[in-house]
């Protein structure tokens, strides 16, 4: 099998297994949470559906992007959330648990959203969706799919047998953050002769918009005098996108064209150093503060 032809097929894979990992962790109390922190879940939303893609459009022109390099960082912008914001909000204690509420919302508004984007970004950077094989009303059965799907096939599970969704949850989170990194690597070697023209211009504005909007959620959440570990979740939130999610968009669904999947893969590598750097830098220098490894229950 040819490496594109796995990659098509590995990045679907990786965007249900992570999404029935969430579903694993979900349960009634992460829906009541809506009404008991309804102030820090609508900014972390707002910032996710709204902020973050307008930054992704800003950054874009401003670097005068090339048309499929446009799309893609628009494409990433639009799929947040994802299960490495759930490991990174646990090491630097965070609310885990509103971490996993505004995964969940952010993915089952995504069914919406991202068809949404994408149409406009196609549109804004490619002359309209008929210059590509694109329907925005064709894509929201796919993200549906892939989402609501193993979240419920998650839930059903943790209610059936919630021994083995405590057990097994904590290893898919792992093991999917990893095998995220190797699918996102699997793709970069094989695209490589492609890539490496876009690299630099690539990893400055990944850089930048992960930097921007993780800095920027992290000072809205002190704005509104949230606590510490809601600051850092929602500052988490903000920066950490669904990788899986905009590479299987990128690469499946807008003509098998690789180059929409260069953004997204870019800001998959840059994320997780631009996040590490930036909330340790922060959150480390917090008195008592020690990293963490364990779920507090």
């Amino acid at each position: 099998m040819e490496a594109h032809s796995l990659i098509q097929i590995l990045f679907p894979i990786l965007v249900i297994s992570v999404m029935f990992g969430l579903g694993l962790s979900l349960n009634t109390d992460d829906f009541r949470r809506v009404m008991i922190k309804p102030k820090a879940v609508i900014i972390a939303l707002t910032l996710q559906l709204v902020f973050l893609p307008a930054t992704a459009f800003f950054l874009v022109k401003l670097f005068s992007l090339e048309p499929e390099l446009a799309v893609g960082f628009i494409i990433i912008a639009a799929a947040p959330g994802g299960i490495i914001s759930n490991v990174l909000t646990l090491l630097l204690k965070g609310d885990t648990a509103l971490s996993i509420t505004l995964t969940t919302l952010s993915s089952l508004i995504a069914i919406v959203s991202i068809p949404f984007w994408v149409s406009l970004a196609l549109d804004q950077f490619m002359g309209g969706t008929d210059s590509v094989s694109f329907s925005a009303v064709q894509l929201v059965l796919p993200v549906a799919v892939l989402t609501l799907i193993p979240i419920g096939l998650g839930l059903f599970i943790r209610s059936r047998w919630p021994v083995f969704a405590d057990t097994a949850k904590s290893k898919m989170r792992v093991g999917s953050s990893v095998f995220i990194l190797v699918g996102i690597a699997v793709f970069l070697i094989d695209q490589r002769q492609h890539i490496l023209p876009y690299l630099v211009q690539a990893g400055l504005v990944a850089a930048m918009l992960c930097l921007l909007t993780t800095l920027f959620g992290y000072s809205v959440a002190r704005l509104f005098k949230l606590s510490r570990s809601t600051q850092a979740t929602i500052a988490v939130e903000t920066g950490i996108q669904n990788i899986p999610l905009a590479m299987t968009i990128a690469i499946t669904h807008l003509g098998h064209n690789s180059l929409f999947a260069i953004a997204p893969a870019t800001y998959g590598v840059v994320m997780v150093i631009v996040m590490t750097v930036v909330l340790a830098g922060i959150i480390a220098r917090w008195p008592g503060f020690q990293f963490s490894s364990r779920e507090t229950k």
